[in-house]
């Protein structure tokens, strides 16, 4: 979320869903004078769910050079409690495609992941 507000240009997609925000402003659910209090309200909330799968994800970033079944097999289940815990269908497919995207966008700036990121894929697609 943190590259989508700071650089437009990020390469994934980034605007596809504004994670209520946008919605929220189009149905005047908050005034101007309220955004700033809505947005971090949003940004807490956003932490709150997804921080543990951030802190996991980097981890097995980490090890994304030493592509072993284990760690494929940790980035799947990974995956499947992330997909469980987003219960709109909307902002789940988003989340999908935001993360493919990323993950070309990490693959083209760091290519020691490519391998890993292949067998992940393939893993995924099974």
């Amino acid at each position: 979320m943190i590259y989508q507000l700071v650089d437009s240009s990020t390469p994934t997609g980034g605007f596809a869903h504004s994670n209520t925000i946008e919605a929220a402003w189009q149905f005047n659910l908050f005034k101007a004078s309220e955004l700033l209090e809505y947005c971090w309200d949003v940004l807490l909330q956003t932490i709150t769910t997804t921080v543990p799968f951030v802190m996991s994800s980097c981890e097995l970033f980490r090890l994304a050079d030493r592509p072993e079944k284990d760690c494929i097999q940790k980035w799947t289940e990974m995956d499947a409690w992330l997909s469980a815990s987003i219960t709109s269908h909307v902002t789940r497919r988003a989340s999908c495609v935001q993360g493919t995207a990323m993950l070309r966008a990490f693959s083209a700036c760091f290519p020691h992941i490519q391998g890993g990121l292949h067998d992940l894929k393939r893993s995924a697609l099974r």
